[in-house]
């Protein structure tokens, strides 16, 4: 699936929280 590989970049980017803010409001 998609998210495992999106898990891995937000990690690199160590900003899994702003990532997840920007995520959940495209959704």
């Amino acid at each position: 699936y998609v998210y495992t590989k999106l898990l891995a970049i937000l990690g690199k980017a160590r900003r899994h929280v702003e990532a997840l803010n920007i995520f959940k409001a495209m959704r």
